[in-house]
C-alpha cells in the first residue's frame, strides 16, 4: 500500500493514538506527505517530527498544516499546539500563536487562560517598575475573565487564578488614588499591549 493514499491516511490516523513515536509512523507520514501535501499530511509530519524531538521541523509542519487548514476551529487548535508545546519558553512567539488561536476560535476558554498564565509567568522578563508589573497582573486577570465568558465551565479555574494574582494587580483604589480612570497605558516588551483603565 505504499502508493495507496487512502490506506496511508487511515493507517496514520489509527497509529497516531498510541504509536506516533514509532519509526513506521514517521516513514508512513513522509510517504503520505510526498503523495498528498495537505493540512492532514502536514500535521502527521509535525507529530512525527515532534516525537523525534526535531522541533524545527515540527514547527515548520504545524505552520504548514495551519496554513492549509480551512476549518477555523482546527486551525485554532494547531496554533494553540504551537504556542503551548513548541514555544512555551518563548513568550513573544507563544503570545503570537495564542492570539491567532483566539482569532480563529474565540470561544475556546483554555486559550485565554494560557495567555493569562503566560503574562504572569514571564512578567520578570521585561524591565518594569512595580506599577507596570501591577498593570501586567491586571491584564492577566482581565484575560482570564475572558476565559470564563467564553466557557462558563471554567469559572472555578478563573476564580482560583484571580485569587492567586489579584493581590499583585492594580486595584480600583489604585486607579482612583492615581486619578487613572479612563487612561490608556502602553506596555512594551513582548507583551506589547495597550490597557484602557475603567
Amino acid at each position: 500500500n505504499n502508493d495507496n493514499v487512502d490506506w496511508l491516511s487511515s493507517s496514520l490516523s489509527t497509529l497516531q493514538k498510541k504509536c506516533s513515536g514509532s519509526p513506521i509512523f514517521k516513514t508512513m507520514a513522509e510517504r503520505f506527505y510526498k503523495l498528498n501535501e495537505n493540512n492532514v499530511s502536514a500535521k502527521y509530519m509535525a507529530i512525527a517530527s515532534l516525537k523525534d524531538r526535531d522541533f524545527d521541523n515540527a514547527k515548520k509542519y504545524y505552520i504548514k498544516s495551519a496554513e492549509l487548514e480551512n476549518n477555523p476551529i482546527e486551525k485554532a487548535k494547531i496554533y494553540y499546539t504551537l504556542a503551548t508545546s513548541l514555544h512555551s519558553d518563548e513568550p513573544q512567539k507563544a503570545k503570537e500563536y495564542l492570539k491567532k488561536a483566539i482569532d480563529f476560535d474565540p470561544k475556546n476558554g483554555r486559550t485565554y487562560l494560557y495567555l493569562a498564565q503566560l503574562y504572569v509567568n514571564n512578567v520578570s522578563q521585561c524591565s518594569m517598575n512595580d506599577f507596570e508589573k501591577k498593570i501586567v497582573y491586571y491584564l492577566a486577570i482581565k484575560t482570564a475573565q475572558k476565559a470564563q465568558e467564553a466557557e462558563p465551565i471554567l469559572k472555578s479555574y478563573v476564580t482560583r487564578f484571580n485569587a492567586e494574582n489579584g493581590k499583585k494587580a492594580l486595584t480600583d483604589n489604585d486607579i482612583k488614588d492615581g486619578k487613572l480612570s479612563g487612561k490608556s497605558i502602553k506596555l512594551g516588551c513582548w507583551i506589547n499591549e495597550t490597557i484602557v483603565l475603567p
